[in-house]
């Protein structure tokens, strides 16, 4: 009575557990982040964190605030704060790296996030565009909780 009905609804809630779990793992560049993500961007605080992170990052001035100059070897490990954009606490920082990242490969990615259309928050792969899978590594511009405070970290 079930046979032949049950094994296909099996069938295809596994197949769909499965393409769920495919998609989260080859998360690429993406525009995802905090739920405070969105409501900075409907806010209007600013509505152009990641623009204004990128730039800071790559040494443009940008909202009254001009970044230091930085050695491009300085190297950043997983979670230390690169740059914060303090009226909305987004900031900057590298995860599941596997070792720390140069701030010239960071000068290469942050780019990528406003690019790729993000407003606010986002992550871009530390290979990209050569390898976009974030579970080797990331940039990401998110919320945090304690930011270093204003501008380069």
């Amino acid at each position: 009575m079930f046979g032949n009905s049950f094994s296909q609804h099996a069938r295809a809630a596994v197949f769909l557990l499965l393409t769920a779990t495919a998609q989260t793992n080859a998360l690429g560049i993406n525009c995802r982040g905090s739920g405070l993500c969105d409501f900075f961007l409907n806010t209007a605080i600013s509505g152009n964190e990641a623009k204004v992170l990128s730039d800071w990052i790559q040494g443009i001035s940008a909202e009254g605030y001009t970044p230091p100059v930085m050695a491009q070897n300085r190297m950043y490990k997983n979670g230390e704060q690169i740059a914060c954009y303090i009226r909305s606490s987004i900031c900057a920082f590298v995860q599941n790296a596997p070792g720390d990242t140069s701030l010239a490969d960071i000068r290469r990615l942050a780019p990528e996030i406003p690019g790729h259309k993000c407003k606010v928050c986002g992550s871009v792969p530390t290979g990209y565009p050569g390898n976009n899978d974030v579970k080797h590594g990331q940039l990401t511009f998110n919320y945090v909780k304690h930011s270093c405070g204003n501008g380069i970290c």
